[in-house]
């Protein structure tokens, strides 16, 4: 009887493998600064969204606070109309003017608390609390 037995070893096995095992980490390594470089684009346009919507809120509270401005005319033509001082076609016209200038107010108060409350959600994070709350308090006081 014969105790004998033959090993082959297949040296382009061992290559191929190292070949795969190097490109699947080059591929991971792109994949990674794939992976990072997208993370840092939707970083800045989460910046870039978060400042926008920071300076339209600064624009309007400046809106806001003229509105006492506009106000103040809307009062005095309405004492000048109960003093026949102006007409009716003229103080109908000051209340058009006025209803319109608070209806966009309005308008953009809406529309910016919806926008903050949509971006809160996209990072979940409470982060325009206090611009929130400026804009609740203002919207119930026209």
């Amino acid at each position: 009887m014969d105790n004998s037995f033959g090993v082959g070893i297949n040296f382009s096995n061992f290559s191929n493998y190292f070949q795969t095992k190097k490109r699947n980490e080059i591929e991971a390594e792109k994949l990674k600064f794939q992976l990072l470089d997208a993370k840092n684009k939707t970083l800045e346009n989460l910046s870039n969204e978060y400042e926008l919507i920071l300076n339209t809120f600064e624009i309007l509270r400046l809106e806001l606070e003229n509105t006492t401005l506009a106000k103040e005319i809307f009062n005095l033509k309405k004492s000048q109309y109960e003093n026949n001082k102006i007409t009716l076609e003229m103080w109908l016209n000051v209340q058009n003017d006025y209803q319109k200038i608070n209806l966009l107010l309005f308008a953009k108060r809406k529309n910016l608390i919806t926008k903050m409350k949509q971006f809160e959600v996209k990072i979940k994070s409470s982060c325009f609390r206090q611009e929130l709350e400026y804009l609740s308090i203002n919207l119930t006081n026209q």
